[in-house]
């Protein structure tokens, strides 16, 4: 006779079985999955290496050129050495107008040249009234007063005057142009006295007041560079820096539009221009590995979760053109995680009359190794690792080996 139903014992033995299947298989699991987030990390980190070999090297010169010094900061932005402006002629303004934004054009415009000089000249912005007010707050050492036309009477700070640059230009009275178009006859500048200032507008072409741009932070070629070079499924090259800045302050890339998607999946956030930077700076730095850009790469494309050391790494792009790994400390993810990404160390022995090839470290985090041969001496960035005493003799030629995860499927 054909059996309909099950006795509760049978019912009971049946979920006892699935339980220990389940129990066993998720450890297996999971494992599983990890050794796929190996390869991916893997994957990513070659990728850097091999845009800074390919992709790198024709962005190096606009670094150069866009890369100079902060004059000074207000407000955490940068700004370069003021100026006096040239007289922008009617048929340049109107020959860029595209990438400047004036909106008037007419020769022997100085404001207008101020203008020209930051965005095209410098590939900067012009200061903008913000910036202005906050020089003038700084100076005066007060609250200033910001409507047009009506002075905030104050003793200028001499001390703070000196650092700005305007006083070894124009003296101790002068007027700046900042970023807004009153009409096709005036601009908008602030006058700064030893005892007042004040916000107003003022012929275009009159001489005597000072320019002054702000640095822009942004991509010098690198999204253009790797789109040019590489199969790309997708470009988003004029999406801000600035954003993923932002999402990297949270960890959550989810909602955020990548710079460049390949076709491989690999999805990259370009998150700063050249800069130093503090990881990768301190005593016994070289210059050329202070400065860097940081690249973000969501390993796992479109399938995973796009959080910041989950499945969104940040490598440090070195001026130099190394390729530096970064690591979060508290989950012990990225460079300081040899399950990330393993490495061994090598070096050449000469004891015996034969050169010998001997091993150093077997699979080592990026961290440890590369503090090890010396490949960064960055003290923030190495911690408590220091360089070997047998790789500080360049003899021995101590290098790293980067190991090829398995995949397991």
């Amino acid at each position: 006779m054909k059996k309909t139903s099950f006795t509760l014992t049978e019912l009971v033995t049946v979920m006892l079985v699935i339980t220990i299947v389940v129990t066993a298989t998720l450890p297996i699991t999971r494992k599983k999955f990890d050794k796929v987030d190996s390869a991916a990390y893997y994957m990513g980190y070659k990728m850097m290496t091999d845009i800074s070999a390919n992709a790198y090297p024709d962005v190096k010169d606009k670094i150069d050129k866009i890369n100079k010094p902060c004059a000074f900061e207000i407000n955490g932005e940068c700004f370069l050495e003021p100026f006096y402006p040239m007289a922008l002629s009617s048929s340049l303004c109107l020959s860029t107008r595209d990438k400047t934004g004036i909106r008037y054009c007419r020769s022997g415009d100085r404001w207008g040249g101020t203008k020209y000089q930051c965005i095209i000249e410098e590939e900067g912005e012009m200061a903008k009234e913000a910036d202005i007010d906050a020089i003038a707050r700084d100076l005066y050492n007060q609250e200033i007063e910001t409507a047009w036309r009506i002075t905030t009477y104050a003793t200028k700070n001499a001390v703070k005057d000196a650092k700005y640059g305007f006083v070894d230009l124009a003296g101790e009275s002068y007027d700046v142009w900042f970023d807004y178009e009153n009409s096709s006859a005036s601009g908008a500048y602030r006058n700064y006295t030893p005892d007042s200032t004040i916000k107003s507008w003022g012929t275009r072409s009159h001489e005597p007041k000072l320019g002054l741009c702000r640095k822009k932070e942004q991509d010098p070629g690198l999204c253009k560079a790797i789109k040019d070079t590489y199969n790309i499924a997708e470009d988003n090259c004029d999406e801000p820096i600035s954003s993923v800045r932002a999402a990297a302050s949270t960890g959550d890339f989810s909602n955020l539009t990548p710079h460049i998607v390949l076709s491989n999946g690999l999805r990259i956030y370009i998150g700063s221009s050249m800069q130093e930077t503090t990881l990768l700076s301190g005593e016994g730095t070289a210059e050329d590995d202070r400065s860097a850009m940081a690249v973000y790469i969501d390993v796992n494309g479109s399938s995973g979760k796009s959080r910041l050391y989950t499945d969104v790494f940040p490598f440090y792009l070195l001026y130099s053109g190394k390729v530096i790994p970064a690591y979060d400390t508290v989950s012990k993810s990225g460079a300081n995680n040899n399950e990330h990404l393993s490495v061994n160390v090598i070096y050449d022995d000469y004891t015996t009359d034969l050169r010998q090839i001997k091993l150093l470290m077997r699979n080592s985090n990026f961290q440890s190794a590369a503090c090890a041969i010396g490949l960064m001496k960055s003290p923030n960035y190495c911690q408590d690792k220091t360089q070997y005493d047998i790789c500080k003799d360049k003899v021995h030629d101590c290098r790293m080996i980067v190991n090829e995860p398995i995949k397991v499927f």
